[in-house]
């Protein structure tokens, strides 16, 4: 069997940025409640509320595309992403940067219908902004599949199974909890989707 490679679009970029508007500290005592904001910040579980502020930055990093074809069914492809992120006026890291990402899936396309099994590996994210008390996320991976039916060239169904091994984790760029007295501990990083199942049909009118 001949593999042939069929795409291989690897983008490179940096990006040095003045004004980059992110989060800073209230104030210039971090973590001591000693104003009237950080008391009201305190009393909703955030000990070191921000404010809006323009920093300098950098951003820098690549994407590439990749994929191999074994025959006019069958292919691989996938996505890896790799980002950093850097303040410029003082030595941290941004906040709230992506961890490095790769994808990979195996796919059988017919005419009419197909199928996909998906792999998703996310590293740990310690690369974090020490000045916004940011918390490092730890890696996962995660399998999915997916198929679509194509019915007639109007209508199409497709269906999902994301997260296949209920794999519990969290986004490194998901929102914090907020509420006393939930599931999820007050400050602790919102958990991601367990295994979902869905079915969708489509309908197209052209």
């Amino acid at each position: 069997m001949r593999w042939i490679l069929s795409l291989l679009i690897p983008t490179f970029y940096y990006q040095q940025i003045d004004d980059y508007i992110q989060g800073v500290p209230f104030d210039t005592t971090p973590g001591v409640v000693d104003s009237a904001v950080e008391i009201v910040s305190s009393g909703n579980g955030d000990m070191t509320p921000l404010r809006f502020s323009n920093i300098d930055a950098k951003i820098y990093g690549i994407d590439a595309d990749y994929g191999y074809r074994f025959s006019s069914d069958w292919r691989a492809e996938g996505v890896v992403s790799i980002v950093r992120g850097a303040r410029r006026d003082i030595d941290d890291n941004l906040y709230r940067i992506s961890p490095d990402k790769l994808s990979l899936s195996l796919v059988y396309d017919r005419s009419a219908w197909s199928a996909k099994a998906e792999t998703v590996f996310v590293r740990s994210q310690n690369r974090i902004s020490s000045t916004n008390s940011e918390a490092q996320t730890a890696g996962y991976g995660l399998l999915s599949f997916y198929s679509t039916w194509r019915v007639s060239p109007k209508v199409a169904i497709s269906a999902g199974l994301e997260n296949a091994l209920d794999k519990r984790y969290e986004n490194h760029l998901a929102g914090y909890n907020r509420v006393s007295n939930s599931d999820v501990a007050l400050g602790a990083r919102m958990p991601e989707v367990g295994r979902n199942l869905h079915l969708r049909i489509h309908v197209s009118s052209i």
